[in-house]
């Protein structure tokens, strides 16, 4: 703000000067005011001219308030109204709006007009905004048929374009409900989204291949479902065709390349919770992977820290645990389920255990725990010499370096074989051992799954009841056999025990 000290000081001074006149107005006697600057006489008609002047400004000045007011407004003035330059106008990329512009927007009328076309508006917005927006012709008679289908076409118009809008505001609407009304119900399950998936595709294929003929969509697009078909098979075996049966029912089915080939499969499985049996290994187990049913002999093994993957005996009760077995290659992510016998014949749970292909390794070595046990035959204060533990010197010099240990604790190590008796060796102690002390090796060996592939046949048989290998306590019980005893591992009654029971019961009391 720019003022001017001059202005300002003349301002200043009439303003004083204008209330020392309205306090003289305001006494009982009227006074003469003369400059303070000059000393002159005045006349007493110039007197009396100046007190009725006084007189009438000091009642104009009583008259008026809001020039009073104004007047005090005006003590300070702007010297001048400068225009921003060039330079100093702001950056913009719209016209400034003025406050002139926006009159319309507090028309309701005209606020209706296109207040249906957002989200938040409804049909009748839409059907007022049309009834009140229609253009009309005042000069026009309108009594023409020109007219009334001009109106028709109009009419017929503005329906379509309402209906279209009314679904496309239901689509948006709905989409807002399913993202943030309920986010959990608006998820689809993974079977209704393949199944909405299909569907689709199938509406697309109708559509697209309306016009052309049989043969053609077949040739491109496939069979439909439901459709009959005739299948040539090629390298089937006799027997399917000699006990074919047509009310059995036949599923085919189709192997990627890759599926073709044979190898060592690696498997997480556990036994099923409601199957009685404990698995063990060794045992033959049938298979459902993919699309086929073969039946192997898995070995079940346990990561042990990383280190090794330790050999099971029997299957871990309510965990998981790996397998190992020989069959068809499968695809990582591969559920299966196996069974110990496809009979119908045997009550209860049938399904033995479940699980997931995990990768295809022909180089997974499973090793199981071995504990050698020797005796010494010859000791030399902290070295001795231990027998019946190898068989040869060329397992010994395998296990050279080894660690081995007493039942009383003292630890030692193998050192080198021995050239007779054939399997010694000699070995250095901690301490002195004695002779009845007896020394065991805890090692590894590995070991590998048998290559056995035996496929579910039961389409080549007469009664469809397929049976496979059998665990030999099965055979053995139907061929009503006896498994054999070591006789080395019976009780017996001793002689002399014999002859000191008889002689206490003949002893007198």
């Amino acid at each position: 703000m720019v003022l001017d000290l001059q202005d300002a000081t003349t301002t200043l001074a009439e303003s004083v000067s204008r209330s020392q006149i309205r306090l003289l107005g305001s006494s009982s006697q009227p006074l003469a005011i003369t400059p303070g600057d000059e000393d002159v006489d005045s006349d007493p008609s110039d007197t009396e001219s100046e007190e009725r002047s006084l007189h009438s400004d000091g009642d104009h000045s009583r008259g008026d308030p809001d020039e009073e007011e104004q007047d005090e407004d005006e003590l300070f003035t702007f010297k001048n109204k400068e225009t921003p330059t060039a330079s100093e106008t702001f950056d913009q990329s719209k016209e400034p709006l003025g406050v002139e512009n926006t009159s319309s927007w507090e028309d309701e009328l005209f606020l209706d007009t296109f207040r249906g076309l957002f989200i938040t508006g409804s049909n009748e917005d839409i059907e007022g905004a049309s009834e009140g927006g229609d253009f009309e012709d005042m000069e026009a008679s309108g009594d023409g048929p020109d007219s009334n289908e001009a109106d028709d076409t109009v009419n017929d118009a503005d329906a379509i374009r309402e209906k279209t809008l009314a679904a496309k505001k239901e689509a948006l609407k709905r989409k807002f409900d399913q993202q943030y009304d309920d986010p959990e119900e608006a998820k689809m399950s993974f079977y209704d989204e393949k199944k909405e998936e299909f569907a689709q595709q199938l509406r697309m294929n109708r559509q697209e291949f309306e016009d052309v003929d049989q043969q053609t969509r077949a040739l491109v697009e496939g069979y439909r479902p439901g459709s009959y078909v005739r299948v040539e098979l090629v390298d089937v075996p006799c027997e399917l065709v000699d006990n074919f049966d047509p009310s059995y029912p036949i599923i085919l089915g189709g192997l990627l390349p890759a599926e073709e080939r044979f190898g060592i499969l690696q498997v997480r499985i556990k036994r099923h919770r409601w199957f009685a049996k404990t698995l063990k290994t060794n045992d033959p187990l049938i298979f459902s992977l993919g699309w086929r049913r073969f039946q192997s002999i898995p070995i079940y093994s346990l990561d042990d820290h990383s280190i090794r993957m330790r050999m099971l005996k029997y299957t871990p009760e309510h965990m998981h645990c790996y397998a190992t077995f020989y069959g068809p290659v499968s695809l990582p992510n591969t559920g299966f389920c196996a069974f110990n016998s496809v009979s119908d014949s045997i009550p209860g749970f049938r399904i033995s255990a479940t699980g997931v292909v995990l990768d295809i390794d022909k180089s997974t070595k499973i090793v199981k725990k071995l504990k050698l046990t020797g005796v010494p035959y010859k000791i030399f204060k902290n070295t001795a010499f231990i027998k019946d533990m190898f068989n040869s010197a060329l397992e010994v010099a395998k296990f050279e370096g080894a660690n081995i240990k007493t039942v009383s604790g003292i630890r030692g190590q193998i050192k080198k074989a021995q050239a007779k008796p054939e399997g010694a060796f000699r070995a250095t102690f901690e301490d002195k051992i004695l002779m009845s002390d007896i020394v065991f090796l805890r090692a590894w060996y590995s070991i590998q799954p048998r290559q056995f592939y035996n496929p579910v046949t039961s389409l080549l048989l007469r009664e469809k009841k397929w049976e496979g290998m059998r665990l030999t306590g099965q055979v053995r019980k139907e061929s009503d056999l006896s498994a054999p005893q070591n006789i080395n591992s019976t009780y017996k009654v001793l002689s002399f025990l014999s002859s000191c029971s008889s002689f206490e019961l003949n002893s007198p009391p």
